[in-house]
């Protein structure tokens, strides 16, 4: 028996398929759930699916999760990492549901808010291509002058960190887009008549 879900694909696909070579499945009323006539290693083998996808999408919503707090104190998307990996959390635990739609709505304001001048739309290009050249810089892990604890390399210098900021740059640009064509009205032009 599978649970009776319309969110579950699997089962819907299943049925369509039992349908379509003319059988009629069994619904148990007071189960919620359908007989599709599997298997017994069948029913395992799509128990072990659903665990498999489980134990991804906790592992990447928490990954996001975390990240994305990382990242609204230090360059990059923040809160869409955090809106993202409560997204994906919410499909398992009901305290995240409660949390997507505010972390959202922060996210969205945060978008709004930053293109509704030009001053802070040029101030969000330039921020990110200077991640994106701190980045390349970082990547290059150049010698640096000795001071503190610091030199002559970068810490954590190297590729690793440098394709980290680049890719957050470049995701910061595309977002500052993204904001500018879905919040800022498009100029009308007004014809002569």
């Amino acid at each position: 028996m599978l649970p009776l879900d319309e969110t579950n694909g699997l089962c819907r696909v299943l049925l369509a398929v039992r349908r379509a070579e003319g059988e009629r499945p069994e619904h148990t009323q007071t189960t919620g759930t359908l007989d599709l006539g599997l298997s017994a290693a069948a029913k395992r083998e799509l128990g072990g699916l659903s665990a498999v996808r489980k134990i991804g999408v906790l592992i990447l919503g928490w990954l996001l999760v975390i990240v994305g707090i990382a990242a609204l104190v230090l360059p990059g998307p923040g809160l869409l990492l955090l809106f993202l990996g409560l997204a994906l959390l919410s499909t398992e635990y009901a305290w995240a549901r409660t949390r997507v739609d505010p972390v959202k709505e922060r996210a969205l304001k945060a978008a709004r808010d930053g293109v509704q001048s030009k001053t802070r739309i040029a101030v969000s290009i330039v921020s990110a291509l200077a991640i994106v050249a701190v980045g390349v810089v970082w990547g290059l892990n150049p010698e640096i002058p000795e001071f503190g604890i610091f030199g002559p390399r970068l810490p954590f210098g190297g590729w690793g960190t440098g394709t980290t900021l680049v890719l957050s740059g470049l995701i910061a640009l595309a977002l500052v887009i993204e904001s500018i064509r879905r919040f800022r009205p498009a100029k009308e032009t007004s014809s002569p008549a």
